[in-house]
Parts: C-alpha cells; structure tokens; sequence
C-alpha cells in the first residue's frame, strides 16, 4: 500500500513538472516558410505549447506560425529573451501570454514549493478574491520532501512592469501583440488562484492603456474547465487544446486583419488525372451538419491546379448546368481554365445531376444551387444560407487556403443552372467574388431573392443569353434591377435560345471578350447607366426592337489613383473598336456613334470615402489628352454612391477625376 501511495505521489509530482519545466515538445517552427504568408509567433508555457500544433493546423495557408522551442515559463524570463526570439525573422503577429509561473510559490532559495493547502474549488466563481497578505504554508519541493513557502515568484509591480518590456520589443520590432490573459488552475489554493485573477485584471489595464488586443482566454475556456481540462487541473486535453487553438486562430486572424475562416473539415484526395495540360485532383468530404444537411452523405469536388504558380494564383468556380454534374462537365471547364491562362486554378464542386439520385429532401438542398430549397422555404433562407451555399462558399475558402489564391481574383462562372447558381450566390457575395460570368442563366429567382439584402458592392457582372430562351423568363427582373440598384454589368442577347455555343460565336463580341477576369475585388469599378450605344431588350419572347443587342459592351477601364482625397480612373472604348472588320459583329456597329455618352457611377472604391451626407459635394474634372474638357460638383445619393452624368468616352482614354468636398 505504501509502495502504491509513494508512486501516485510521484506520478503526480511528474505530471506537476509538465507545467514546471523548460521541456523542448512537438510544436518547433516549420523549416520552411510561405514567403506569401505572414509571420506569426507563439509565446508562453505548456499550455501555449498544448495548442501551438493545432493553431499550426488551423492557419495553414493562412500563416506561417512559430515558437520559441521551449517552455517560455514566466514574465521576467520572458522579458529578458523576447528580443533574441524577435530576432528570428520578421514578425506580423505576436500572441503571449505569461502567469501561471508568476503565480508559483517559492522557497527561500527560490525553488518552487508544489501542493500547498491544495483545496480543489469546482465552483470557479467562489475563487477568493483577495490576495493574503501574509503567505504561509508547506507543501514539496521538486524531489517530493517538505518545503516552506518564503514568496510568490512576481510581485504585482514586477508582473506589470514585465509586460511593458515585452510590449516595447514588440512594437519596436514592428509587430502587433495579442495578449492572451492566464487560464485558470484550480488545484491551486485560494492565495494563488486570487494572485492568477489579480495578474489578469493587471494586464488587461495595461493592455487597454496600450491598446494592444488581448485573447481573454480565461474567460473564454472557465465554463468548460471541467471538460476540457485535464487530470491534473493545469493542463489541457486534446480536446480542451483544440478549443484553445481555435480561439487564439481567430485571435491572430483579426490581429492579421485577415478575412480567412477557421474550417472544421478535411476533404480528402480520392484521385489524380491529367486532362489536357492540367493536374486534376479529386477530394471528397462528408457534408456538415452545420451547413444544413440533416442526411449524412458524401460529395466531391474537383481541384483543377495551375501549371505556372504566382506569388498568389488566379481562382475560377465554376458551377455546372442541370444536364450534367462535375464528373461529366469536368473536361470541358478544363479546356476554359487552359484558354484563360496557365496561372488559372479552376473550382469545379458537384451539385446532384438528377432528382432520383438522392432522396427527395436531400435534392431540396442542393438542386439548382439552393434556388429550390429556397423556392420550398423563402422565409427559412431570407436570413441564412442554404445547404450548398455553405458548402460552395466553405470550398472556395478551403481551396483558397491550400492552393495559394489571391483572395481578390477569385470568379464566379456558370451556365444554365449553373448560371442561375453564379447569380444568385454570386451577387450576393461581394466580399468573396472579384467578377462573375453568367450564361443562358436557368432562372433569376435566386438573384432576385438573394438580391433584397445585399451589404456589399456586388461583383461586376457579365452576362450572354436570349430572349427567346424559355429559360430567360424573369430577365427583364434582373435587368431592371441591375438599373435601379445602379450595378456594373455588361450583357448581351441574340436569338438562339438555349445554346451557349451559338451565343460564343454569334453574340456581341465585346462582351463574349469582355475582360471580366482581369477585375480585381481590391479595385474600384465604374457602372455605365444610359449609354448612348445601348440596344433596346425586346423582352421575353419579344419580336420587336432589337432581336440582337447589348448594354455596356464597349466599355473598359482602368483605376489609376484611389486615396483618400482623390480618385481617378480611365475610361475608354475597347481597343478592337479600331479593328471592327475583324469581329462577326461588325454590321452592328457601323452605325456605332464616336464617343459615347453614358452616366458613370463608381463602385467598391477602396480608399476614397464617400461621406453618407447627402449634403456634401464632390468636385469631379474629365480630361482628354492632357487637357481639361468638362468640371462640375455632385453630391452622393441615398445609396450613398457617387454619379458623373453624360460622360463622353472614345477610343482615345477619357480621364474622369473626383477629388476634394465642396463645403
């Protein structure tokens, strides 16, 4: 029995340990960095060790995450070497935390006494508030004999007075510091777990004062100590690790000003093939709950990968049409991705082909994009998404994350009911898409229902179809509301139906052409309202006025400046407007008037801020060549965008400059 009792007494002392020495554990820094990603490093004890490879997982793709390797044990420890770890590269982001070794009772020669008056508390709310003003007590030393407690490791000045170093070298270094504030040990005794509480309300004051960010993630994990803590009441389980990691990712995400999510799910690679000159790789995934799928099931989707890689890579989603799925439509949205570049990544997800595939509900969540779940349950959907809208959007940023993409040059493409899908899921969702590319769209019901809440600049729009299509029933919704909402879109029709390869070779050439993969989500774009060279649409199954036509086809741009007092941009015509022999369609434009006149609005601007006053005006100046050809002052409307009437653009570049208010 005693020899039973001195083991467990030794187990114990080893498990103490753990949280009480330097040890060297998993967690070292990767020997290899992304150079595109940021730099971010983890300071702290055990715990922080606990969580460092699942923050690592987490933020893969997103940044390169480092710690010293080695228990970084207490705040004046930390302070004396937090330059020299600093010194190990360039840091964006540094996340900290020191307390629990502060928190140590020590003997008169400085070694830590463990086990003092241990009196487990399992209502954290009951922790004593007060630091006693006198420390008595015996526990044992780290061989396991009696020791007297002389002091507590840092005093409450000293602990302050830490941090304040520690926040200097990391400014200095040119990094922004995330503070994360201690969690609690509740095997300690009360003198203790009040000095922890104490050293928390200290640093948060200073790290308000210093309006540095702070991770409290003693607040955060105290209602699931009980859950996620383990054996030992110091340490953490795998599961309670996770938790920790999540919450300092999403931490070192806002401190990173980054707009990357934390996924809780792996797709797998099922397989590889080579299709033209492209790797395609297969993954597939269990569908979440939490996007709304009550049946479990598998999908897939398809990865097409670049064969020249940037600093950052090009995406393009493409959502397949009602006649095929991705498996079957797979060849031919490689041949797209090859004809648009090499830089090209391309998306291809899998919607169900047909309604006897899957069980009858199962289609309600993903038939047509979400447009027929939405159709069955519009009040459910006004304000969440459907199923495979989750799961579209959640792809992309998976895929964002593991091939390296410029998150703004992500597209959206799709034809018939994918184009239907592109409308309405990419509409919406400006603050994913950089531009969107729509073909003999199979409905807008989904664009017009997506469309009522819509919080940012849309993506800018390219549009081909036919009024004859029976499909195309609604266009002149969207098209009015393309008007009225002032969007940026360029679109044509023609009389062949349904057939989107027609349309390729018959359709006004200037948008089939139309450079929409060159629009980047971090640049302002201009929308061309009233042009002079705009075609009349006939309606649905309309015979009269222009059986064949187009709005905003001619028009290009580039964004020259865009600051805060000041934004220009070039307007223009497209350049092959000089060479019009050469294109199918150049018997619709011998008729075509030079410049043309249209209102131009400007969207997504970056930098220069409209005020929301519809009181204030705007100095706007278009140039030509260098000289001056019109001035005027406007006034932002109650969509809070601003509006230059009748502006006359040509093959010659049209300067249109907006600049300082007009008290």
């Amino acid at each position: 029995m005693d020899i039973m009792v001195t083991c467990k007494k030794k187990l114990w002392i080893l498990l103490l340990l753990l949280v009480n020495l330097p040890l060297t554990l998993g967690g070292s820094a990767s020997d290899s960095d992304n150079p595109a990603l940021p730099r971010v490093l983890l300071i702290g004890d055990s715990i922080s060790m606990g969580y460092t490879d699942d923050v690592r997982e987490m933020l893969k793709g997103i940044a390169n995450v480092h710690r010293p390797p080695l228990n970084c044990m207490y705040s004046a420890y930390v302070a004396e070497n937090i330059e020299k770890w600093l010194a190990k590269g360039k840091w964006d982001v540094v996340h900290f935390n020191a307390g629990i070794w502060d928190c140590h009772f020590l003997d008169k020669n400085g070694e830590i006494v463990f086990g003092v008056g241990e009196d487990s508390v399992s209502d954290p709310s009951k922790y004593k508030q007060q630091v006693n003003k006198i420390l008595t007590g015996v526990g044992r030393d780290a061989t396991g004999h009696p020791s007297k407690v002389d002091r507590i490791r840092t005093s409450f000045e000293e602990y302050e007075k830490n941090l304040a170093i520690i926040l200097d070298a990391i400014i200095a270094a040119g990094a922004r510091p995330v503070f994360a504030t201690t969690t609690m040990v509740p095997r300690w005794n009360s003198t203790q777990r009040a000095h922890l509480l104490r050293l928390n309300e200290i640093a948060i004051d200073l790290m308000t004062r210093r309006q540095v960010q702070v991770n409290d993630l003693y607040t955060y994990s105290l209602p699931n100590l009980e859950e996620w803590q383990a054996e030992d009441r110091a340490h953490f389980t795998p599961l309670g690790y996770k938790h920790l990691a999540k919450q300092v990712s999403e931490e070192v995400l806002k401190a990173l000003n980054s707009e990357a999510k934390i996924l809780d799910w792996k797709p797998v690679q099922t397989s590889q093939e080579t299709i033209g000159s492209r790797e395609v790789a297969r993954y597939e995934h269990e569908c979440l709950k939490r996007w709304g799928y009550v049946q479990p099931h598998n999908e897939f989707f398809y990865v097409m990968k670049p064969n020249r890689s940037l600093a950052k890579n090009p995406l393009v989603v493409f959502l397949h049409s009602a006649g095929g799925n991705a498996a079957s439509e797979l060849e031919g949205n490689v041949n797209r991705v090859e004809g648009y570049g090499e830089e090209f990544v391309g998306l291809l997800l899998n919607s169900p082909l047909a309604l006897d595939e899957y069980p009858e509900e199962m289609v309600d969540y993903d038939w047509w994009w979400g447009a027929k779940a939405i159709e069955k349950h519009p009040a459910q959907y006004l304000q969440k998404m459907t199923p495979i809208e989750n799961r579209l959007l959640e792809t992309v940023e998976w895929v964002i994350q593991n091939y390296n993409i410029d998150r703004n040059r992500v597209y959206l493409r799709g034809i018939s009911m994918g184009g239907s899908g592109a409308l309405g899921i990419g509409l919406a969702h400006g603050d994913i898409f950089a531009a969107l590319q729509a073909e003999v769209f199979a409905g807008v019901e989904h664009a017009m229902y997506r469309l009522q809440d819509n919080t940012f600049d849309p993506p800018y729009l390219s549009m081909i179809f036919s009024h004859l299509d029976p499909w195309s029933k609604g266009a002149e919704q969207l098209l009015e509301k393309i008007s009225t909402e002032q969007l940026g879109a360029s679109y044509a029709w023609d009389i062949y139906g349904h057939d989107h390869r027609a349309h390729h070779q018959h359709a006004n050439q200037f948008v089939v052409n139309f450079p929409w993969l060159s629009i980047r989500r971090d640049q302002a774009y201009p929308v061309f309202m009233n042009a002079s060279s705009d075609d009349t649409y006939p309606g649905h199954m309309g015979k009269e006025p222009d059986q064949k036509g187009q709005k905003n086809a001619f028009f290009r741009w580039s964004v020259l400046e865009d600051t805060a007092d000041r934004f220009v941009i070039e307007l223009r015509l497209a350049n092959q407007l000089r060479f019009m022999r050469d294109y199918p369609s150049s018997e619709e434009l011998s008729q075509l008037q030079v410049p043309i006149t249209a209102d131009v609005t400007l969207r997504r601007l970056q930098h220069f801020k409209v005020l929301d006053n519809l009181n204030t005006s705007y100095l706007w100046v278009i140039e030509r060549e260098g000289s001056m050809q019109s001035s005027g002052q406007i006034s932002p409307n109650d969509k809070g965008l601003l509006t230059v009437e009748n502006v006359k653009i040509g093959l010659t570049p049209t300067r249109l400059m907006i600049t300082e208010i007009v008290n």
